[in-house]
């Protein structure tokens, strides 16, 4: 390969969140928020810098209480810019409810 690839893991702990529920051998949200951060952090980082390269992602959500998607890509950026990984910038990510008419923002 003349760039690097990037393989992404995402998994929710069982303890995650208040609903206790049997996780099936493959879950389909995992896989797609997945597929969701490897695609983000592919248009991202300037993977043609490492050739013949493998990029690991691991997400494990630990406490899960909504936003856990953009938590995932804001940590995985804030640990690409920590280890001075060359990239076309930051991938910031943000989300929004409405509750009782008030604007909940999570970042």
């Amino acid at each position: 390969n003349d760039r690097a690839i990037i393989c992404c893991t995402y998994s929710k702990a069982t303890f995650s969140t208040g609903v206790r529920i049997r996780k099936a051998a493959v879950d389909k949200r995992s896989t797609e928020v997945s597929v969701m951060i490897q695609n983000t952090f592919e248009a991202a980082i300037l993977l043609e810098k490492f050739p013949k390269s493998q990029i690991d992602i691991f997400v494990q959500v630990l406490q899960g209480d909504g936003g856990e998607r953009c938590v995932a890509i804001n940590a995985t950026t804030m640990a690409f810019n920590q280890c001075w990984n060359p990239n076309e910038g930051l991938c910031l990510c943000m989300c929004s409810n409405n509750l009782s008419r008030h604007c909940i923002v999570r970042y």
